[in-house]
């Protein structure tokens, strides 16, 4: 154990020794996450949005302001009346209804202005024309029965209660049709969110840590030239506790890194990382731990330490681009996606999008973190491997 800690101290002194570092390690992955943060946006609300002005007496609009805020595809929102009826303007709304003073639930007048350039025009229109034919189909139901009760000899003092309880009736069965189509997406239940900051964020990280971890071939190519390797396994110390403090002292550097993404992105950009925090660490720890395993098998096969830059650079960022990191997978062809799979960064990604676009749980993520472990065990055995040749 103490020579584990000794290595793993020494391996993050000769890191953190240049300021260029720290643009790998903070600067360059925050202002990546917040600026395309900032472009990407948060969440739209997919509902239609529907300004309503009610200059009708209390309580006469009231069945129908109920039916339109019944309407699932509708974001209802209530204004007071300002100015004249006569004289209405949208002001900042997108479509603003208006309810005349003659307006009650027997008929009067109202007014639908709509912005010129809405693309949500015709589908607004269509929804209150629904809610108008409902109610105008009630009202139709209703004078029909009370006028076949007065035809049947009902008392005139006892039609009005009649009529209340056709009103009910009517309202009740307009509210359940018959025949209806109940819409399902691949078997999802739970509703689903697509929040592109956190998915911008996510892609940001992962690529980020991924160039970071993959440096672990710098350090063990920079020990290489100077000798100071050849010199350490001369001690009694196993290659595979030297190979092991390596990774470990980089995975533990990983984790403060994402640590402090995911605490910038949340308190800055209001990002949900998800319900399960245990979660979502295990998922974490499983990418580093690939990645570290990665970066120390790549170690073992460069030659210089500026081929481990390089090499480093390019697969974090090829890796990001293929694991769906800065676009969704969907958008390659088949056998890139099906290659894909044989990349940490993909099943990183993954479940990242599983915890905090779906609200997934530890269950939901357990194949995830699965690979990534046996990413982490493949890789490691082939660096010792590979390792034992060096020297």
């Amino acid at each position: 154990m103490t020579k584990l800690w000794a290595i793993i101290r020494k391996d993050t002194l000769v890191r953190f020794a240049s300021p260029v570092e720290w643009i790998f390690f903070l600067v360059l992955p925050l202002l990546f996450t917040l600026v395309l943060g900032a472009a990407t946006g948060a969440y739209a609300e997919d509902r239609l949005p529907l300004t309503v002005m009610d200059f009708s007496p209390a309580g006469a609009s009231a069945p129908f302001l109920d039916a339109l805020k019944a309407r699932e595809q509708l974001r209802l929102t209530e204004a007071a009346p300002q100015g004249s009826y006569a004289q209405l303007s949208l002001g900042e709304a997108e479509a603003l209804l208006a309810l005349s003073p003659n307006f009650s639930a027997g008929g009067g007048e109202m007014q639908l202005l709509l912005a010129p350039n809405s693309l949500n025009s015709m589908a607004i229109s269509q929804e209150i024309q629904a809610v108008l034919a409902a109610l105008n189909a009630q009202a139709a139901a209703v004078d029909l029965a009370v006028r076949q009760a007065r035809e049947r000899g009902l008392p005139p003092e006892a039609l009005e209660a009649f009529r209340v309880q056709a009103q009910a009736l009517a309202a009740e069965r307009l509210s359940q049709p018959d025949l209806r189509v109940n819409y399902l997406s691949g078997g999802q239940t739970d509703e689903v969110r697509f929040d592109p900051r956190a998915n911008s964020a996510a892609g940001q990280m992962i690529t980020w840590v991924s160039v970071s971890l993959l440096g672990i071939s710098q350090v063990l190519a920079f020990e290489r030239q100077q000798g100071t390797l050849s010199r350490f396994l001369s001690t009694p110390t196993r290659r595979a506790v030297y190979l092991g403090g390596t990774l470990l002292g980089q995975v533990l550097t990983a984790l403060v890194q994402m640590s402090i993404l995911l605490a910038v992105s949340g308190l800055l950009m209001r990002i949900n990382w998800g319900a399960d925090l245990l979660a979502l660490g295990l998922l974490l720890l499983a990418f580093s731990l690939a990645m570290a395993a990665l970066g120390t098998l790549l170690g073992t096969l460069v030659r210089s330490e500026a081929q481990a830059g390089s090499l480093s650079v390019i697969f974090g960022m090829l890796f990001g681009l293929l694991g769906g990191c800065w676009f969704p997978r969907e958008i390659f062809p088949a056998a890139v996606r099906q290659a894909s799979l044989a990349l940490p960064s993909t099943w990183a990604m993954q479940g990242m999008l599983d915890l905090t676009l779906s609200g997934g749980k530890l269950p939901q993520v357990s194949l995830e973190i699965l690979v990534l472990l046996g990413f982490a065990a493949l890789f490691f055995t082939l660096a010792i491997w590979r390792f034992r040749k060096l020297n």
